[in-house]
């Protein structure tokens, strides 16, 4: 079973300036740690949306919302 280890971020786009914001304070994690910080923008135009999100959440040990 893989470890979960993934952050789940969770915001309304009016505030995108506060996701990178709070990405800035993620980023020694991202690094030191191999986290990955997930957010909607990684969801590409003709991805299922729903399934993208679903697939992050099952991989999430941290939700910020």
């Amino acid at each position: 079973m893989q470890q979960r280890r993934d952050i789940f971020v969770s915001y309304s786009h009016r505030d995108k300036i506060w996701l990178e914001r709070l990405r800035v304070h993620l980023r020694p994690l991202e690094r030191r740690y191999k986290v990955l910080v997930w957010s909607d923008s990684r969801i590409e135009p003709g991805m299922r949306w729903q399934l993208e999100i679903a697939n992050a959440l099952a991989s999430t040990k941290v939700a910020v919302l």
